[in-house]
């Protein structure tokens, strides 16, 4: 059984639940069999496996969570880890869900789906944050602290997030403060000054990267002392603090030497081989050579790979590019081998930093040959990735589709085998016509009536086909199909077709929560709810509804003025809050957020296509759902010239609702 036992040092250090940081003694154990997985992960399993059996809840979903990360070795997951998974999505503790939740989040990250992992984050975080109300398990403060450092990572990578991953960040470094974990609060600290550092702000990361000095040296574990020395190393070198990195890296080295970590020992060697590089090229490679020797000393490791192609990273900087091209193309090569999807990720950002580093050497035939390489192995991994979730929503679609289609299949065929029953019955009376005419004359008015009725049975099912092909089966409502043949009808929709009338976005609260929890089929009763209000909300026949996609409604209003359309948002509002969904003996309330506009919006009446006037009021949408949900957030005015400014304001819609641009109610 091969397990993740020496996982790449970011991936323990972004883990957490590395070591000791609280007063329980089985979080002590827990914390130490997750240490004992860098040197021996089959003990390691064991002690987290008996872990998962006993203590608190929140103990048992430490355990798991922990137990994860040792199993955590490729997107598919070993068997091991497949099994843990399917027994925590099932689980009756929503904490043990939430450890769940996170392993998944873990794994989607690792591969840059940052959409599914928030999602997944979402669900952690808030199983978390209730379980913690009133609750002071030490356990459970660390679980606490993990996710926050999840989202923090998460919100990192997503534009215009950071604001939000530092306050995640700094709300770890807290919660870890007060439940006296000093690791966790070193590694928040040090992940804080990290993100500051990345984005300019020297002085905030300097400032980050010290609070976290007293921690380091307050560890009585060397291990956790020499990774977080090494983390020192790395924030001081993003800072400009060379000496500071030099110190931090030689602290880090002699304690991965006296424990026998030869996976701290060669990621510290390269860290000296960094900041040596163009004062003393010689120590430098001397460094590298090290780094590369412990790593060829345990080949089976799966550190190995990593520490071989920051190594040939280095000798290509240090002049050498033959030799350093050979090292990172060998640990790509071996990435498949190793962690499938996750490690083939990392492979192509080698082969991109390889490009980068020969173009710098020089080397611009070697760099544009490793550019295609990586451009190729990117676009497999994309179509990798797109082909699973193709898949998944195949699996999910397809019973519903086949029966739809075998339904409208049989009732096609039952009136085309009725059509030509009657035309052969026709031809046969035509044929004795001559000799009985008066009773063939009979017969075929008989016979003409009956073809009649089939057409117009025929008739009629093409007419329920095509109003078929108009409505969303669940609901009923209109589809987006039928909004724009009512669109093109009214001469609103088309290339030079200004869109003129209010529309209303609305989206189903925390729907994905309702199907996770209650099932699709109770998910299918909110929607179809949701349908029957809206329908009653409405004026008449000029309004129509349609249903938008997934849990998302559009209302659109032609002859609505505009001073009414917040009145008609609210009415929606309250007609879904009015009175919960009863089903049997669950109760749920139905909550939804609103996002509206009248088009032309004031004061310039920019003419615009329905499209962009959709999109328009979708982010307003989001507007109310970032302002608290259950509630409707409308367009008032829009201050634009032309279609790159209103390009402009879609692309950027928070900044222009900051500098008026756009006025929201």
């Amino acid at each position: 059984m091969k397990h993740a036992g020496a996982l790449v040092l970011s991936l323990l250090l972004l883990a957490g639940a590395s070591l000791p940081c609280s007063a329980s003694e089985p979080v002590h154990e827990i914390n130490a069999a997750l240490r004992q997985s860098w040197v021996r992960p089959d003990a390691a399993v064991t002690a987290l496996e008996r872990r998962l059996a006993q203590g608190s809840r929140a103990e048992r979903a430490l355990a798991a969570w922990s137990l994860g990360q040792v199993l955590f070795e490729d997107q598919a997951g070993p068997p091991q880890l497949q099994t843990l998974l399917a027994s925590l999505a099932g689980h009756d503790d929503p904490l043990l869900r939430a450890a769940g939740e996170m392993l998944l989040a873990l794994r989607l990250l690792a591969t840059d789906q940052r959409e599914q992992a928030g999602t997944r984050l979402g669900l952690a975080l808030s199983a978390v944050e209730a379980a913690a109300r009133g609750d002071d398990d030490p356990a459970l403060a660390e679980l606490h602290c993990d996710v926050l450092r999840l989202q923090a990572r998460l919100l990192a990578r997503l534009p215009g997030k950071l604001p939000q991953a530092l306050q995640q960040l700094q709300a770890a470094s807290q919660l870890a403060q007060r439940a006296g974990a000093r690791w966790r609060q070193a590694l928040a600290l040090q992940e804080r000054a990290r993100l500051l550092a990345d984005h300019g702000q020297q002085a905030a990361a300097r400032t980050a990267g010290a609070a976290a000095l007293p921690l380091i040296e307050s560890q009585d574990d060397p291990l956790a002392q020499a990774s977080l020395w090494l983390g020192a190393s790395r924030l001081a070198l993003r800072t400009g603090e060379l000496e500071a990195a030099r110190r931090a890296a030689d602290e880090a080295l002699a304690l991965a030497v006296r424990i026998q970590a030869p996976m701290l020992q060669a990621q510290a060697l390269l860290q000296l081989a960094r900041l040596q590089r163009t004062t003393d090229p010689g120590e430098a490679a001397a460094a590298v050579r090290a780094a590369l020797q412990l790593a060829q000393a345990v080949p089976a490791e799966p550190w190995q790979p990593p520490v071989r192609a920051a190594a040939g990273l280095e000798l290509v900087k240090l002049g050498r590019p033959g030799a350093g091209r050979a090292h990172v193309e060998s640990a790509v090569w071996e990435a498949p081998r190793r962690r499938q999807r996750v490690l083939e990720h990392d492979a192509a950002s080698w082969l991109r930093q390889l490009d980068v580093a020969l173009r710098e050497a020089g080397d611009s035939r070697g760099a544009v040959a490793v550019y295609h390489r990586e451009r190729e192995m990117r676009t497999k991994l994309q179509q990798r990735e797109l082909e699973a979730a193709g898949q998944e929503l195949e699996q999910l679609y397809r019973g519903q589709h086949q029966r739809r289609e075998i339904e409208l299949l049989n009732r096609e065929n039952a009136l085309k085998a009725a059509t030509r029953e009657s035309r052969e019955l026709l031809q046969r009376t035509l044929g004795v016509a001559a000799a009985l005419m008066a009773l063939a004359l009979g017969l075929a008015m008989l016979l003409y009536r009956r073809q009649r009725v089939a057409h117009r049975s025929l008739a009629a099912s093409e007419t329920l086909l095509r109003t078929q092909s108009e409505r969303d089966p669940l609901t009923g409502l209109a589809n987006r199909r039928h909004l724009l043949e009512q669109l093109q009808a009214r001469g609103l929709a088309g290339p030079q077709a200004a869109f003129e009338g209010a529309l209303l976005m609305l989206d189903v609260d925390r729907f994905k929560q309702i199907n996770d929890r209650h099932g699709h089929a109770v998910g299918d009763r909110i929607l179809v709810e949701v349908a029957r209000r809206l329908s009653q909300v409405v004026r008449g026949r000029s309004d129509l509804v349609v249903r938008w996609g997934g849990e998302e409604f559009l209302l659109f209003a032609p002859a609505l003025p505009p001073a009414q359309v917040r009145a008609l948002a609210e009415r929606v509002l309250e007609a879904m809050s009015a009175e919960p969904l009863v089903l049997g003996e669950l109760t749920l309330p139905i909550g939804v957020s609103v996002g509206y506009a009248a088009f032309p919006l004031p004061p310039l009446a920019q003419p615009m296509s329905w499209e962009r006037a959709a999109n328009l009021t979708d982010l307003a949408l989001y507007a109310a759902k970032r302002r608290g949900r259950g509630r409707a957030c409308g367009i008032v005015a829009l201050n634009v010239h032309g279609d790159a400014e209103l390009a402009a304001v879609e692309a950027g819609f928070d900044h222009a609702c900051r500098d008026g641009r756009v006025v929201l109610e």
